[in-house]
């Protein structure tokens, strides 16, 4: 089937863009901003990193089934509002709570953002396109993370080093510029995004009760692939503050420098999952999913081991590419896959569920991923590993690749 290349559908990924820059801007040096206000290493980072995914794991789910009722794109324009209103915060933060209250409050504006648009996406397109349509979303958030970190790390080392402030204030820089992306991204989304209200139907049966729900024979599915949202999302929350500090405290890196080196790193990171989202998405749409998932979980779990057994910097800059390119395989994927399963008028609340659950990974991965970084700092990397190889497992064991034709529509 070909895909409707419409104006929404690359308005709302070039939205994600901006939205993922300025998140880029300044997590590769938010744990060494929140330390200068007094947070401990450990326990207390892990806090401030999951109180933005707290947040939002709480609100995706009644978030998207107020997005069934009111419709998606007021939810996403008034949610990149908030997210523009929290970022300005930062700079005036005193103490590591603010940080971590400023966190929370910018993740109420993602559980607004992205399960809307991840479900506003679906309602545009129909089952057998969704692969492709979702990785041109997707290919814009990973070139937002790569722009991000990069962006973010030139201008604190203008900051630091050109104008001559103190190590707190450069950090402060990148927020402002981080409001600003957010709030051009609200106007993008209210000029260019449409939404279509069409009714379509997806592989679904009506209860007794008359409610609309997924079919008997893909809820082992709908259920794997859920735990294969929840660790993957173990898996990109918790590398982001691991590495920074394993940068820090085992290589010992002074930290201006190895602002620059996570730059770099999650620069060609989010290079490499950008550049493979398209060709996934489109040979998930032609029925190789189920292939791709496992392969690419496998993979992803076998780089992540490989992380901690070097100390040698530029070979985690690579590694780390290497890791995003295999885990970048499930974005598209897994989500094609989800939303064929969800019917239209429900499927806010369905992608909020999903949503859910890989916020619940990102919330445990810090936290977890701290505490037992303190035991062997390689810890959270085999981790996060043995989840996703479990995952995978139960996944193969009960998942199935759902077909849909025209006649289902």
């Amino acid at each position: 089937m070909k895909l409707e290349y419409n104006k929404s559908i690359i308005a709302l990924a070039i939205a994600g863009t901006n939205v993922m820059i300025g998140f880029g801007l300044f997590i590769s040096f938010l744990p060494y901003y929140a330390t200068l206000l007094g947070a401990n290493i450990g326990i207390q980072i892990g806090i401030i990193t999951s109180s933005f995914m707290i947040a939002r794991g709480f609100l995706v789910i009644p978030f998207g089934k107020l997005s069934d009722k009111i419709g998606r794109k007021k939810l996403i324009v008034i949610g990149l509002i908030i997210y523009a209103i929290s970022t300005i915060l930062f700079p005036i933060a005193s103490d590591w709570t603010h940080v971590a209250i400023f966190r929370a409050l910018q993740g109420v504006g993602a559980a607004m953002f992205w399960p809307s648009s991840a479900a506003l996406i679906a309602d545009l397109i129909k089952p057998g396109s969704r692969g492709t349509a979702l990785s041109i979303f997707n290919t814009g958030v990973m070139l937002g993370l790569i722009i991000g970190p990069a962006f973010g790390g030139i201008i604190q080392y203008y900051g630091y080093n050109i104008l001559g402030l103190s190590e707190i204030e450069s950090y402060k820089l990148p927020f402002y510029v981080g409001t600003l992306f957010a709030f051009i991204s609200a106007l993008i989304v209210i000029f260019f995004v449409k939404e279509k209200r069409q009714l379509q139907t997806s592989l679904i049966e009506p209860s007794s009760n008359k409610s609309i729900q997924i079919a008997k024979k893909f809820k082992s599915t709908f259920n794997s692939l859920l735990a294969l949202r929840f660790a993957h999302g173990f898996g990109l929350s918790f590398i982001q503050p691991v590495l920074a500090m394993y940068i820090y405290e085992v290589i010992g890196l002074d930290r201006v420098v190895a602002v620059l080196w996570l730059s770099s790193a999650f620069f060609l990171s989010g290079l490499c999952g950008s550049l493979i989202q398209f060709p996934i998405g489109r040979l998930a749409d032609k029925g190789y999913r189920k292939q791709i998932i496992i392969f690419g979980g496998i993979l992803s779990a076998i780089f992540t081991v490989v992380i901690p057994s070097t100390s040698i910097i530029i070979l985690i800059v690579v590694i780390m590419g290497i890791r995003s390119a295999c885990h970048g395989t499930l974005f598209p994927t897994i989500s094609s896959t989800q939303e064929d399963l969800m019917p239209k008028k429900v499927r806010g609340k369905l992608t909020g569920i999903t949503e859910a659950y890989w916020t619940a990974g990102a919330i445990i991965g810090p936290i977890i991923g701290f505490y037992v970084y303190e035991y062997n700092p390689a810890f959270p990397f085999y981790l996060s590993a043995i989840l996703i190889v479990i995952t995978i497992a139960i996944y193969t064991r009960f998942g199935k690749d759902p077909k849909i034709t025209e006649s289902e529509i």
